[in-house]
């Protein structure tokens, strides 16, 4: 079964993995990513790519890779997420408009297994760190595979504050026309409603 949300990140199209008679999985098209600067969009080249660039802050250097899924991401890659300070860090690169223009959300991503991360997210708008975000997962994901970490043809895998999450791609020629976000399917509540607060719509 298949509907479509509308989203500020543009329309998404979730799809219930279903075993056994119940929705095991939920899977989302999140479609394709933007790397081009214009596209994310970042200052300077337009058409240029953004991929583990050094980049100085307030007298602080970080390593970054920028993509877009209609929302811009910033990725960085470390060796132990516990020790960084998500929220100071995050609106630093943040709001670094000199870069970021519209500003920018901004991932923490530690390599665990082979294609298996963890991931910590700073969020602008909510202007601290958060349980998850889903397309902030699927960006990190490509720069998993932008940097040569993560197999483009395998599952990844990333363990985020607010539970587990896996990425698939759609490739051709190491190129990825379409990134897919999974998660589990966890039963919370079941209710009812009356009829007469239904609407058709026309």
């Amino acid at each position: 079964m298949l509907i479509e949300i509308e989203t500020l990140a543009g329309v998404i199209r979730p799809e219930l993995v279903i075993e056994k008679g119940k929705v095991k999985e939920v899977k989302v098209d999140m479609g394709c990513p933007r790397l081009k600067r214009k596209e994310i969009p970042l200052t300077g080249d337009p058409d240029a790519n953004f991929i583990d660039q050094e980049v100085k802050i307030n007298g602080h250097t970080y390593r970054i890779t920028a993509v877009g899924m209609g929302n811009p991401h910033a990725v960085l890659f470390c060796d132990d997420i516990e020790k960084i300070d998500v929220k100071g860090i995050g609106s630093r690169i943040g709001y670094y408009t000199e870069l970021f223009p519209n500003g920018t959300n901004v991932h923490f991503v530690q390599k665990v297994e082979n294609n298996e991360f963890k991931i910590r997210t700073y969020e602008r708008g909510v202007e601290d760190e958060t349980l998850a975000c889903g397309t902030g997962i699927c960006a990190s994901a490509v720069a998993t595979v932008l940097n040569k970490l993560a197999d483009i043809k395998k599952v990844v895998k990333f363990h985020a504050r607010g539970g587990d999450l896996k990425v698939k791609f759609n490739a051709d020629n190491g190129k990825i026309s379409r990134i897919y976000l999974i998660g589990s399917a966890v039963f919370v509540f079941e209710g009812e409603i009356d009829s007469e607060y239904l609407y058709e719509y026309e």
